[in-house]
């Protein structure tokens, strides 16, 4: 790749497995991609991403749940894809699992059962 005397190596691309450090120029916002091909990469990524559903799902312990007794090791997540996030944790097995059932009702647009 040729570099205009104006450009510096900056932070790396923002593609998905790409290293290649982005080109930052001496006007104008900084760019995220080192290509047009990357950038276009990370959107059809992003893209299949939005597409999978979000699934709530209990799972048993984590580092935070060192220390908890045994029944209270019980955290809930949110995923989607390869993204996730810890939404409760501390839980017994049966807050948890109904914590899962109100989020899947909320996501499925389904009227709860009021309680």
């Amino acid at each position: 790749m040729v570099s205009l005397r104006h450009e510096t190596p900056g932070p790396n691309c923002g593609g998905p497995d790409c290293d290649n450090p982005v080109l930052r120029s001496a006007t104008g916002r900084p760019g995220h991609f080192c290509s047009g091909a990357c950038r276009s990469r990370a959107h059809r990524q992003r893209q299949r991403e939005h597409d999978d559903p979000v699934v709530a799902e209990v799972d048993f312990g984590s580092a935070s749940s060192r220390g908890r007794p045994v029944e209270e090791r019980w955290m809930v997540r949110l995923r989607r894809g390869e993204r996730d996030v810890i939404v409760a944790i501390g839980l017994r097995r049966y807050a948890a699992d109904r914590l899962v059932e109100q989020i899947t009702d909320l996501l499925a647009d389904r009227p709860s059962d009021g309680s």
